[in-house]
């Protein structure tokens, strides 16, 4: 592991990178692999592209969904072969919903200020932002930036402690780290990650990975149930997609590797991340009818060998919207 230190006045707490190395799987790949640049918030601010900060307006988003179930169902209900449904109408609804998200979307750095960033690559662009030697050897390698400053103002915003700041700034910190080693993992490119239902899943994937961390951490007495509680009010707090982390709680288990292994070939959604009773959690308008089309899907799939894989992570992401609005 290498820790570098570029321009930040907090160093990284000796706490933080035993959380970080608790845990044996594909992040501790990551982390070792990885280097760490600890940079202060000007850097992070001038690195981070604006999509990194991206967050949407609930009222305008929560209407759009409910238009585009409606939508779905309509178009569903008149179709008379239900064994092969109008793909046709079912991608121009779906597609033209978000085409449409992007009228919600924000680009705010106050209420997204960037704590964490993953490069896949160092270009020169990113040596003339730092301007400092010391990372011209990482040129054309992938990156880890972490900005503790931050991560310290985020702590002490919480409205929950675990009643020790110096192990909940560590929990975050770690977590942080873990979010973007999720990212590095998962190596989603800028075309799909840039487009809304990309951002929405991977970002609500990286963050349930963090969680997830948190239930290990806490089996293996790495810290205790107040640090998890702490977290979790954390992760709650911040603004959609984020805040969906808990969409996935259920349903971990290979969803990041077949999120990472999207672009390689083609990949069926599995159907316990279709099946999330959402409208019993939220108590809204149910998305039964994006299960069921999602089931055509599948069948036709199968049948007609007709890849639809796209259409389906993008239908999975209504879910998602749906869940947390």
């Amino acid at each position: 592991m290498n820790i570098i230190n570029v321009n930040s006045k907090d160093t990284m707490p000796e706490l933080a990178v035993k959380m970080c190395y608790s845990r044996d799987d594909f992040t501790h790949i990551i982390i070792n692999r990885c280097p760490v640049f600890l940079v202060n918030k000007k850097t992070m601010d001038l690195l981070a592209p604006p999509y990194s900060y991206q967050t949407y307006d609930a009222n305008c988003i929560s209407l759009k969904t409910e238009e585009v179930l409606k939508r779905l169902e309509i178009c569903v209900n008149e179709n008379e072969n239900v064994e092969n449904p109008n793909y046709e109408n079912i991608s121009k609804i779906v597609n033209s919903f978000w085409d449409d998200v992007g009228s919600c979307s924000m680009q705010d750095m106050k209420k997204m200020p960037v704590c964490g960033l993953y490069i896949n690559k160092i270009t020169t662009n990113h040596l003339d932002i730092i301007k400092e030697d010391k990372i011209s050897e990482y040129l054309g390698s992938e990156a880890i930036f972490l900005c503790i400053a931050r991560i310290i103002e985020w702590e002490s915003k919480s409205s929950f402690t675990s009643m020790n700041s110096e192990i909940d700034i560590s929990v975050l910190i770690s977590s942080v780290w873990f979010h973007e080693a999720t990212h590095a993992w998962m190596k989603t490119s800028k075309k799909i990650y840039t487009q809304h239902w990309g951002y929405i899943i991977e970002e609500s994937l990286a963050n349930a990975y963090c969680s997830r961390v948190t239930k290990y951490m806490l089996k293996h007495n790495v810290f205790n149930i107040e640090s998890e509680l702490f977290l979790h009010t954390k992760l709650d707090q911040q603004p959609f997609p984020y805040s969906s982390w808990a969409f996935w709680e259920e349903d971990m288990n290979g969803m990041v590797q077949l999120w990472r292994d999207k672009d390689q070939y083609r990949v069926k959604l599995p159907k316990r991340a279709r099946r999330i009773p959402l409208h019993y959690v939220r108590g809204r308008n149910t998305d039964s009818v994006v299960d069921q089309i999602s089931d055509l899907l599948d069948y036709t799939d199968k049948i007609k060998n007709i890849n639809n894989t796209e259409l389906m992570w993008k239908l999975l992401a209504i879910k998602i919207v749906n869940w947390c609005y």
